[in-house]
Order: C-alpha cells, then sequence, then structure tokens
C-alpha cells in the first residue's frame, strides 16, 4: 500500500530475516556544493621549434574538498565497523538532508544562541524544522557532490544508487553550524510496486 500523502510504502509483508547494513554519514559545516568545472588552456612553444599549440584541460575546483571529505566518511565507515566500500555490489537507497547554516536573521539581535520562535514553529520538528522553501546552495549540486565524495566509501561506483531522496534545510541543531546528513542501505525491490526502496523504513 501506498500513501501518497507522506510519501510512505508499507513494507510488513516482506520477510525480515534479512537486515540490511546501513552506513551512517555525518558532516558539520555548510554543504558544499559541486560547482561546474573549470576549463584551462596553455600554449605550448616546442623547443626545437615548430607550430605552437593550445593545451586545454578541465579541472574541478572543488576536488581538494572533496578528497578531504571522502577521507572524514573512511574513517567514519571504520568506526562504524564496516568496510570500505561498504556496498561493493547491488543497488543501494540514499536519504540525504543538506542543512545550511542559518543567517543572523534567525536569530534575536544577532545572538546564535538565541534563535527566534518563529523558526521552531515549522511543522517538521527535530533536526529539520524551520525548512525555507527557497535558498542556496542548488540541490542537485549537493546531491552530486555528495555522491562523487561516498564513491569508494558507501559504494564503488554512483550507479549503485537505485533510489535517492534529498531534502534542503536551515540547521536547527544548536550550535547551527550547518551539517550533511547521509543515510546508505542496501535496496530491495518493492513487489508489486515498480520503484526501490528501504526494507522496513520509510522513505
Amino acid at each position: 500500500m501506498v500513501d501518497y500523502q507522506d510519501n510512505t510504502i508499507d513494507l510488513s509483508h516482506l520477510s525480515d530475516e534479512v537486515v540490511p547494513t546501513k552506513f551512517n554519514f555525518l558532516n558539520i559545516g555548510n554543504p558544499t556544493p559541486k560547482p561546474s568545472p573549470q576549463v584551462q588552456s596553455i600554449l605550448i612553444t616546442p623547443k626545437k621549434g615548430g607550430k605552437p599549440f593550445k593545451k586545454t584541460w578541465t579541472r574541478n575546483p572543488a576536488q581538494k574538498d572533496m578528497l578531504a571529505l571522502r577521507e572524514e566518511a573512511r574513517r567514519q565507515a571504520w568506526r562504524q565497523e564496516l568496510p570500505t566500500p561498504v556496498f561493493p555490489e547491488g543497488a543501494v537507497v540514499v536519504k540525504a538532508w543538506f542543512c545550511r547554516r542559518p543567517n543572523n536573521t534567525h536569530f534575536i539581535n544577532g545572538d546564535r544562541d538565541r534563535p527566534r520562535q518563529q523558526w521552531w514553529a515549522a511543522p517538521n520538528s527535530g533536526y529539520f524544522s524551520g525548512m525555507e522553501p527557497v535558498m542556496k546552495p542548488d540541490l542537485d549540486n549537493c546531491v552530486k557532490f555528495l555522491l562523487d565524495t561516498l564513491s569508494q566509501v558507501a559504494w564503488k561506483d554512483d550507479q549503485q544508487v537505485v533510489h535517492l531522496v534529498a531534502y534542503k534545510c536551515i540547521d536547527t541543531v544548536a550550535p547551527y553550524e550547518g551539517r550533511t546528513i547521509a543515510e546508505v542501505t542496501a535496496a530491495v525491490l518493492v513487489e508489486g510496486f515498480p520503484q526501490w526502496s528501504l526494507r522496513g523504513n520509510n522513505i
């Protein structure tokens, strides 16, 4: 049974004999989007004469940040006593939250320890209350950066991701530094419903 109101799937008819492994990832700080690649070129003149030619290549400006974050993800997998990659094969499901550091307008007199009451009056609760409908960075760029970062750590290749749920919101957990949270779980095919989903979890 599918409830389109809250986007949940009833998986009670499935067997609970096999519980998929879950990898939890947390990074404190503003979510990092993947920028557009930069095109660079250089004019090369042969030493022994000849016609000069131009060499062109693309560079990922966020490559250094991605490698550093990948090492942090690898350390978190080791602390959870999980191998890397956690899912060397098979389909996986990713659920991610990209929580941006709030602006000073969210606080009383710029005091970052005193959030405004309407911030907490949002319909959601817990980590992700106080959502804003429009804000930077772009969600698709954040997702791409996360998927590239978790390659060789959570999975072997991005093509293993068959179901993705992503949220962009304001960080409402003190000290409000912003954070990226990801849950990666092995996927099972829901019989009678044409999509991949978690076993025993609602997404």
